[in-house]
């Protein structure tokens, strides 16, 4: 996937870290297999702004592509047999803007356990169950954000507006 990181060319402003991350996210449970992030270098440089225009949006990439670098042997692992896990808008908007489900799942075998992605795509909070086909019991580790969640054949979580929770399940 390529995914949009400038501002410019009626884009007016850059996508703010977790507008950055779920698309990221997003297109991976969606499907792709590899991720570029995008930039113009138009030469109309006075409203045309890339990923290097400043320390900050360098950064963003870079914490990115660091994040994604520590799961990549389990992003590159087979999808969990099962079929597709499904989540579940319990409180919140059940769709996005698009009118695409809010909250959008991935199950991937993993190297160390199936290691769980799920997205919200919208712009608003939701509290989500998500079902694991033939799913674990125990706990999982959320990675990245150094927290544990009780899992009982499903899973329960609250997503902030753009927020992406990927999950160890034991």
């Amino acid at each position: 996937s390529i995914i949009q990181h400038f501002q410019g060319w009626k884009r007016k402003r850059f996508p703010t870290f977790d507008e950055l991350r779920a698309m990221t996210y997003l297109s991976i449970i969606h499907g792709a297999k590899g991720v570029t992030w995008y930039t113009y270098g138009g030469s109309d440089k006075k409203e045309t702004y890339g990923v290097t225009h400043t320390p900050a949006t360098w950064s963003q990439i870079c914490r990115m592509a660091k994040e994604l670098s520590t799961i990549h042997d389990d992003l590159a692992s087979f999808d969990a047999v099962g079929g597709p896990v499904a989540g579940e808008v319990t409180t919140g908007p059940k769709t996005d803007t698009m009118r695409f489900p809010s909250v959008s799942c991935l199950l991937k075998e993993g190297v160390g356990g199936k290691i769980l992605l799920a997205a919200n795509s919208s712009n608003a909070e939701v509290h989500a169950k998500i079902c694991v086909p033939a799913g674990p019991t125990g706990w999982a580790e959320v990675l990245f954000e150094n927290r544990l969640l009780n899992v009982d054949r499903n899973l329960e979580d609250d997503f902030g507006p753009y927020a992406v929770h990927v999950y160890r399940l034991k």
